[in-house]
This record gives structure tokens, C-alpha cells and sequence, in this order.
């Protein structure tokens, strides 16, 4: 008997699982690339880590007249990585640079944080996204239970009969 072949490799069967990730850029005014990187929809933890990431930078924002710049940095930029379901940027694990080209503490000229744009535009990304996933996977439990009650009912009816006899 021969072992399933995929790409010339005898016994390894593989298959492909899109996760449906996003593609996320944030440009400056002139259209320049300032960040790039990529979010999963499917990420359950996404929410739960942004929620912990902004008590951080809240809490981070009351004790900003105690750290230096450089600490500030740090920590925002760990608390958006970490969200993002990424390591740090000294990770060799991350796989975007998102603060290459402008740090964390950075403010817009209408007096947003750039660590804050990154996580809005994460948002925005991943949102609709995670609407259509979960109207799609309330469909799905829908049309198993039905079909599971139906299973049941018919189950329970033969049972019935063959009891009765």
C-alpha cells in the first residue's frame, strides 16, 4: 500500500487552514508607509488582550511623569505587540515591524498616539471581520443542532417502536 504523496513527500498529507489574516498599513499624510503588519480575525484573544493592553497604557499614561521616553516606548510598544499576538520587536519571533519607522510614544499632529493608531487600525481591520466569522458560526450551530434534534427525535421515535412490539 502507498502512503499519500503531497509535493514528492511519501506519507505526509497536508493541508491548508486560511486563518483569513489582515493585512494592515498606516501611511503618513504624504502616503508614506509608517507601519505595516498583520492581524488574525480568528485570534479569540484578540479582544481580552487589547482590553488588558489599554488598562496598561492607561495605568502607564497616570505614571508617565516617572519614566523616561525610552521606558514609555518600551512598554507601549510591548503591550501593542503583545495584543497583536506578537513578541517584541528584539523577538526574533515578530514578524512585522511595526515601530521601525515611528516609535510608540509618537504623537499626530491632532495629538494621537501612534501606539493608539496601531491598535485603532488593528481594530478596524479585525472587527467586521470577526461580525461576519460569528454570524457565520452561529449558522453553523444552528443547522447542527437542528439536525441533531431532528437525529434525536427520530432516534427516540424507533426506540419507542421497538420497545412497544
Amino acid at each position: 500500500m502507498r502512503g499519500t504523496e503531497v509535493n514528492g513527500t511519501a506519507g505526509v498529507s497536508a493541508r491548508t487552514f486560511d486563518t483569513g489574516k489582515v493585512r494592515v498599513e498606516i501611511r503618513g499624510g504624504e502616503g508614506e508607509l509608517l507601519a505595516s503588519f498583520s492581524v488574525d480575525p480568528g485570534d479569540t484573544g484578540l479582544a481580552a488582550r487589547a482590553g488588558e493592553a489599554m488598562e496598561n497604557i492607561a495605568k502607564a499614561g497616570r505614571d508617565a511623569g516617572n519614566m523616561t521616553v525610552e521606558a514609555l516606548d518600551e512598554l507601549l510598544e510591548r503591550e501593542v505587540m503583545r495584543t497583536l499576538g506578537k513578541g517584541s520587536q528584539s523577538d526574533p519571533g515578530a514578524d512585522d515591524d511595526i515601530f521601525r519607522v515611528v516609535r510608540p510614544t509618537a504623537i499626530s499632529a491632532d495629538g494621537e498616539l501612534f501606539a493608539a493608531a496601531v491598535l485603532a487600525a488593528a481594530a478596524d481591520a479585525v472587527l467586521p471581520e470577526m461580525k461576519k466569522r460569528q454570524e457565520r458560526m452561529a449558522e453553523a450551530a444552528r443547522r447542527y443542532t437542528e439536525k441533531y434534534a431532528k437525529d434525536c427525535a427520530k432516534a427516540q421515535s424507533s426506540d419507542f417502536i421497538g420497545d412497544s412490539q
